[in-house]
């Protein structure tokens, strides 16, 4: 068999190559596009992208480094696979390794989505020493979405290091990750990131931060949705912060273990925030649940139960004004609390809401009644003390009852419930745009009639839901079934590529209470074309026409290709009429193009940038509506 291999010049655009080609990369300055034609690229030399300039890697490329080599990111890196075919960075030798992505100095916004990284090796005395698979330095803003970060080994960071840097982070697994030091999965140094459905699970750090470890961090950091189970250190095994401003919400944190202290989280002088986590079957001597050093910590609407051997949450050191507050402290093997214990902590001389006995901080010591923790479901059943038992000044469940306690909430509004279906998932909506087809159901279970309301609403990446459907006053008698088959919504070309959520939500027509909501996932591919259809968001079928909602928000999107050669489309929404100034200048403040100036109404619109007649380079989009501004970058490669 014959097998054709493509040499990349130094320096050069990488061009496509033929199907099954393999492109060697000697090393050296990379930018333009790699391509799946092209793959695997084999990294034969330390890469750069170099300031000013851009590197676009496309869905089911691979990219093999034939040695510790490592790819150093100062200009701006696209990496976007699917869910169906991703991008792999991995090393040709797993025992060696290889250098990472090291973004230093790089633009703001790189983006990595559905990437895969493994078998990144940083520990001393290789040249670097911090972050695994990613090292971030000086940079801002680099999006990391659906991504998988695996096996890899650093002296500080397993799987990530941030330094003066930002992330935003969704939807990620970070697993198998080792640091010789500190943040088995990821190491935040001076820095702020946010996390959304996120899981940290099977990482390990010698000292502290099995799953994460924040040091020095002034920022407000955001942990929302994520879980981090199995983790090991010496402190805080799922967690650990010192100076680290941080607030963890609607976390899991289970079964992760630490030789000294703190096996589920550790915080050390940080203004560090637990609210409606669920802290459980956590393994160290002190703090087996929470460890709290110095600082003024505060742990609220949370479940601490059967940690051991030490106690549920640990307190010493020079703490100012400890927050223990709503919290379900129950089976752990070393007591409730221990170490320095406030004054009225865990004395039961008060009722709660529910009539069961509390501290003066309202914390109740009764078995939560999780589903089944040793499966690891840590719902709440019915019959659990913790329902309602949050604080009633906290935003309500999304049931519209008082705050349950811990991660998962018990859902109290099923007597009218909502259901859909979508038709042949997973949904993939090609770059041109497209359609996708699903059924909503609607059924009242009770024995008195109700009113209600059912709205449709369309999550986008990196965005805010706006609404796709709205139909309000509908009367559900007793036992009634509402079913609206195969209900048509079209998705446009420009929509920003990624994962949606389609979710759907049913509330009282009166009261507004949310009975119930339902949601599934879709696709929008990546890739350029021309619009399939004229469309735009039309949601068609409910009573054959269209309900075509407007936005609620003003927004510039990103414009797509990006970088581009030559030209881009660049789409805006616009919640009521406006005029509208859309206008392209280069890096020095010089306007080069006015692609939109004028009255438009409401709705999404999308203009086209011709760069034929500018040289490569940076250049930036801004756009003006009433009182929005948003500015955008946007990167013309010849």
């Amino acid at each position: 068999m014959r097998y054709l291999t493509l040499w990349i010049v130094i320096g050069g655009m990488l061009g496509a190559g033929l199907a099954g080609a393999e492109t060697i990369v000697p090393g050296g300055i990379v930018s333009g596009t790699w391509s799946v034609t092209g793959s695997p690229y084999l990294v034969q030399g330390n890469i750069t992208v170099p300031d000013s300039q851009a590197l676009d890697i496309s869905p089911g490329v691979e990219v093999i480094f034939q040695g510790h080599y490592s790819l150093t990111i100062h200009g701006h890196l696209e990496s976007l696979g699917t869910a169906s075919d991703s991008v792999i960075f991995t090393a040709a030798d797993t025992v060696m390794g290889w250098g990472g992505l090291r973004f230093d100095e790089a633009d703001s916004g790189c983006h990595l989505g559905f990437c895969r990284l493994e078998y990144a090796i940083n520990t001393w005395p290789l040249p670097g020493g911090n972050g695994g698979a990613i090292f971030l330095d000086d940079t801002d803003s680099l999006i990391v979405v659906s991504c998988t970060i695996i096996r890899n080994k650093a002296a500080v960071g397993g799987g990530m290091y941030l330094e003066d840097a930002t992330a935003e982070i969704s939807n990620t697994t970070l697993q198998f990750n080792q640091s010789e030091t500190d943040g088995g999965g990821i190491a935040v140094f001076v820095s702020a990131v946010n996390m959304y459905q996120c899981n940290l699970k099977n990482n390990i750090a010698s000292q502290g931060g099995g799953g994460i470890r924040g040091q020095s961090c002034g920022d407000m950091s955001i942990i929302r949705f994520c879980s981090f189970e199995e983790n090991q250190a010496s402190g805080g095994g799922g967690v650990s912060g010192q100076g680290f401003n941080v607030t963890l919400e609607y976390c899991q944190v289970t079964n992760n273990s630490a030789t000294y202290q703190g096996a589920g989280v550790g915080f050390d002088q940080a203004a560090g925030i637990l609210r409606n986590c669920t802290v459980s079957q956590n393994n160290s001597p002190y703090g087996a649940g929470i460890h709290l050093t110095n600082g003024a910590p505060q742990v609220h609407n949370t479940i601490v139960e059967g940690n051991s051997p030490g106690a549920g949450i640990y307190m010493e050191g020079a703490i100012i004004s400890p927050s223990v507050t709503y919290c379900d402290l129950s089976g752990n093997a070393g007591g409730a609390f221990g170490g320095y214990i406030p004054s009225g902590y865990g004395q039961l001389e008060y009722l709660n809401a529910n009539g069961d006995s509390c501290d003066m901080n309202h914390n109740i010591f009764l078995d939560p009644r999780f589903v089944n923790a040793a499966a690891g479901d840590f719902h709440l059943l019915e019959d659990s003390p913790c329902i309602d038992a949050g604080d009633p000044a906290s935003p309500p469940d999304s049931d519209w009852t008082v705050r349950d306690m811990g991660r998962y909430y018990f859902d109290q509004s099923q007597l009218v419930d909502l259901g859909l279906l979508p038709h042949n998932p997973p949904i993939i909506i090609p770059a041109p745009g497209g359609s996708f087809q699903f059924d909503l159901q609607i059924a009242n279970h009770d024995a008195s009639s109700h009113t209600v309301d059912v709205a449709t609403l369309i999550t986008a990446p990196y965005g805010l839901p706006y609404p796709a459907l709205s139909r309000s006053n509908i009367t559900l008698p007793p036992g009634a079934i509402l079913i609206r088959a195969n209900l048509t919504q079209w998705v446009p070309g420009s929509a920003t590529p990624g994962v949606y959520e389609y979710i759907a939500t049913l509330r009282d027509h009166t009261t507004w209470q949310l009975y119930d909501q339902s949601s599934f996932p879709f696709t929008k591919q990546f890739g350029d074309g021309p619009e399939a259809h004229g469309r735009g968001w039309d949601l068609l079928g409910w009573e054959e026409e269209s309900t075509t909602a407007l936005p609620h928000y003003f927004a510039l999107h990103p414009a797509y290709p990006n970088p581009f050669n030559p030209t881009t489309a660049v789409s805006f929404e616009l919640r009521a009429a406006s005029r509208v100034n859309l206008k392209v200048y280069d890096t020095a403040g010089r306007e080069v193009k006015t692609l939109v100036e004028g009255w438009r109404e409401a709705g999404v619109h999308q203009v086209t940038f011709d760069g034929s007649g500018l040289a490569s380079g940076v250049y930036l989009v801004r756009m003006e509506a009433g009182d929005f501004t948003a500015t955008m970058k946007l990167v013309l490669l010849k």
